[in-house]
């Protein structure tokens, strides 16, 4: 074999096993990557490609998960093989900011009382608890994705009394985002409505309002007290049909008099 031949044959062979090393480089450099991007969070891992920007939290509530001093379980009420993309993906978000959060699946089949520690009524599927040493708060699926209705649909409503379906909305971190405050909130705002006149009933949109703005509501019977609450936020005595006796005026003007 001549010189020449060696030569290209010894170049050849190095050629080969730089290559077969590099090969081996960037195996070892793409499973290292891959193993540092499984502990990185949602936020930095997974872009929100909605259309509508569903996953993407806002700068208040990513203010409010970061700054939590408390711990907080969010519980995902959800059958096995039913679980809500959009909800499944928001609930990650929460906890990728914060390590104050942690998400727990319940299955209701195979854990059917659970829920009855925090409701009386049945949840839907899809729903979320949220629970800290304080208090917890029920965030029903029907919160979670709300319908809104046009003055259209109030009016053909009012015309022919069929129901309008309206739109479906996304209000996921609305809803899971009260629920945190909520819950971790020293003092809550005590909203007393007065009882005994034959007053009438708010309706269910002004008490959801009160409820999305983590207000609390009372009935407070006047004629059965001496003085308003020392926790009330405000009062509301809404359209009586009788007269309040003098004791009651003397209560509420004394409160309005503070």
């Amino acid at each position: 074999m001549s010189n020449n031949t060696k030569q290209t044959n010894l170049k050849t062979t190095k050629m080969g096993a730089y290559s077969a090393f590099l090969t081996l480089v960037v195996i070892a450099f793409v499973i290292v990557v891959n193993l540092m991007v499984g502990e990185l969070p949602s936020t930095v891992t997974k872009f929100d490609t909605s259309s509508l920007k569903l996953y993407t939290l806002t700068n208040t509530t990513v203010g409010i998960v970061e700054g939590l001093t408390e711990d907080v379980t969010m519980y995902y009420i959800v059958q096995n093989g039913t679980e809500d993309v959009n909800i499944e993906e928001m609930l990650n978000r929460y906890s990728s900011y914060s390590n104050r959060i942690k998400i727990r699946k319940i299955d209701p089949t195979s854990n059917p009382g659970f829920s009855a520690k925090y409701t009386d009524d049945s949840l839907s599927n899809n729903s979320v608890i949220v629970e800290s040493a304080k208090r917890s708060s029920v965030v029903t699926y029907e919160e979670i994705y709300t319908r809104q209705y046009t003055e259209e649909d109030y009016y053909n409503y009012y015309m022919t009394g069929v129901m309008p379906t309206g739109t479906m909305y996304f209000n996921g971190e609305g809803a899971l985002t009260t629920a945190i405050d909520y819950v971790t909130a020293d003092d809550l705002p005590v909203l007393y409505i007065i009882t005994g006149h034959g007053e009438t009933d708010l309706s269910a949109t002004v008490l959801a309002d009160a409820k999305a703005d983590n207000i609390l509501t009372e009935q407070l019977p006047l004629l059965t007290v001496t003085e308003i609450p020392d926790d009330a936020g405000a009062v509301i005595l809404n359209a009586p049909t009788s007269d309040l006796t003098e004791q009651e005026r003397d209560v509420l003007l004394t409160y309005l008099e503070l």
